[in-house]
């Protein structure tokens, strides 16, 4: 499966080894951040795994070749005891066997938290449960499925493959699978788009999405495995902005966009007696008909709200709605308040029960959930909601044209081009500096940004930067956008009318230069900062390959 796992590595010489698996993470979280010169037999392992991915170039995926080859310049620019990886997104799996191998083997201990592992130069695994999960891993054993076929027509007949054109590499995988899934998903309505950036960098492949009623629906693809066994880990998810504001307005975890519903496929689907064939054309078929029964089916019952509040706090489907008790429990109340479900008393307090297993909306539900439900309850009125957010709408465009007119006796553009991309841009005031609201691929529109945004290769970049040579845009540097924080007015409905609160976007991911380097940096601009907020570089060097946002800046002239 695809990951972004951080793995810790440092010399078991350096102090005792740890008792267990709990003192192992402490130990790695305590060196991550002490300063220390890397030792030598950190050197040499960095050194022997650059040797060992030259000589094995023509074997090694090209995610675990760059990963191993990486190694070195990671140690050369270490200053702390423990050196931390980012294993790749793909392959993953091959990267950590091969690090972990050579790692123990001189002398170094090796800590996944994201696994729950732990590697001690003797061999022993920590937790020592944990053992088989490690060897299951390694050994990568496959068996024969017993799934069942599905006789339903609904799917497209993709022409046969032969297998000397079947794809060899996760890579070739990656492009086959695409155009497959591309042509059977297109039969329900999906397209496939470019990730959004709200997404964010956390393994996805692909994204296939459609636009219904209320929203759109999403189906994610994040393609993993080895030859001859490829597969995807699959998560879907409905986003909307149907009772966003009312979501935002309380201190529940938060995301760039509202997901309605979200969750793995293997989340709800049983793959416990299913068994991994090798790839093949029929392979991705019976993938294909698990989605249409198992995703599809639920998106076609989440067309329209009265359609959403049954699958949410229905019955038509028991296993969907477990896997939403928790964190959902917010917006599983919010669909039922809009739909008008007469059971609207009842669900409040039972999906107050929730509130310790919430995750990251623990706290402000124990805290908010009774003003909240009052809120719901008073302010809310079903039957007259999307008269009164229409007419909140046109009261938001409004001051987006006064904020226009404002700008425009500022800037003074000439053009009717100069003034249409005023629209789209944000000055801050504090550092006089011009940002682009969007990221290129997208657009602003009536205040709300619409598109998906692109990535773009350096060389791209470089391309569009010299036919905006003139015009003052550039990339930002990475101090430039540890300042950006864009700030958006968001209306909602009161008792007695409308009011307002900001909502303010700190997360930004894109291409930046530092020193004239160019790098992709992603930045979390917070008032009170940890160390899972500090800026996360990928670096040209490393991956000539890679690909980034891109919103540009400019300086007050």
């Amino acid at each position: 499966m695809a990951n972004r796992n951080e793995i810790y590595i440092w010399d078991s010489q350096y102090k005792a080894l740890p008792k267990d698996y709990q003192q192992a993470v402490e130990m790695a979280e305590k060196y991550a951040t002490a300063s220390d010169e890397p030792s030598d037999r950190l050197k040499r392992f960095a050194k022997e795994m650059a040797k060992y991915a030259d000589a094995h170039q023509d074997e090694l995926e090209e995610n675990v070749f760059d990963f191993l080859d990486s190694i070195i310049y990671a140690v050369n620019e270490q200053t702390t005891i423990a050196l931390v990886l980012d294993l790749p997104d793909d392959d993953w799996e091959q990267a950590l066997q091969l690090t972990v191998e050579y790692a123990t083997s001189r002398g170094l201990i090796v800590v996944a938290p994201e696994l729950i592992l732990a590697f001690m130069p003797h061999g022993k695994i920590l937790p020592p449960e944990q053992k088989q999960v490690w060897q299951a891993l390694c050994a990568g054993e496959h068996e024969d499925d017993e799934y069942v076929e599905d006789d339903t027509p609904n799917t497209v007949e993709v022409p046969q493959v032969e297998d000397k054109n079947l794809p060899k590499t996760l890579k070739q995988y990656h492009k086959w699978a695409n155009n497959v899934f591309d042509m059977e998903l297109s039969v329900f309505g999906f397209k496939r788009i470019e990730k959004p950036e709200w997404i964010g960098e956390n393994g996805t492949d692909s994204v296939f999405m459609r636009e219904v009623e209320i929203g759109q629906q999403y189906i994610e693809f994040s393609y993993v495995g080895r030859n001859p066994y490829f597969g995807q880990n699959i998560y879907f998810r409905m986003v909307s902005n149907l009772g966003e504001e009312i979501y935002r307005l309380f201190p529940f975890s938060q995301s760039e966009v509202f997901t309605v519903f979200g969750t793995a496929l293997n989340n709800i689907y049983d793959f416990t007696n299913c068994k991994v064939y090798k790839t093949s054309m029929s392979d991705v078929k019976r993938e294909v008909k698990i989605i249409k029964a198992n995703i599809i089916s639920i998106f076609d019952g989440a067309t329209t709200l009265k359609e959403l509040d049954e699958l949410m706090n229905g019955n038509t489907n028991p296993t969907f709605k477990r896997t939403h008790d928790k964190h959902y429990a917010p917006h599983r109340l919010i669909v039922a308040r809009l739909a008008d479900n007469p059971q609207f008393e009842q669900l409040a307090i039972e999906l107050r029960t929730f509130a310790r297993d919430a995750g990251n909306n623990n706290k402000p539900m124990r805290e908010q959930w009774d003003n909240f439900v009052k809120y719901l309850r008073e302010d809310i009125n079903p039957q007259t909601y999307r008269q009164k957010m229409a007419e909140l709408k046109r009261q938001e465009q409004q001051a987006e044209a006064i904020r226009i007119n404002a700008l425009q006796a500022q800037f003074n553009p000439q053009t009717p081009e100069e003034l249409m991309n005023l629209a789209s841009q944000w000055h801050d005031p504090k550092t006089h500096l011009i940002w682009q609201r969007c990221c290129i691929g997208q657009q602003w529109r009536n205040g709300e940004v619409i598109g998906n945004s692109q990535k773009l290769s350096w060389k791209e970049v470089l391309k569009l930067l010299e036919e905006l040579k003139h015009t003052g845009w550039r990339l930002p540097s990475l101090d430039e956008l540890k300042t950006l924080r864009f700030t958006k007015r968001i209306g909602y409905i009161t008792k007695n009318g409308f009011d307002y609160f900001e909502l303010t976007q700190t997360n930004f991911y894109q291409w930046i230069v530092r020193l004239d380097e160019p790098l992709i940096v992603g930045v979390t601009n917070v008032d009170n900062p940890t160390i899972y907020d500090a800026p996360r570089v990928q670096d040209i060097k490393n991956d000539p390959n890679l690909k980034g946002y891109v919103r540009l800046v400019k300086s007050v002239s």
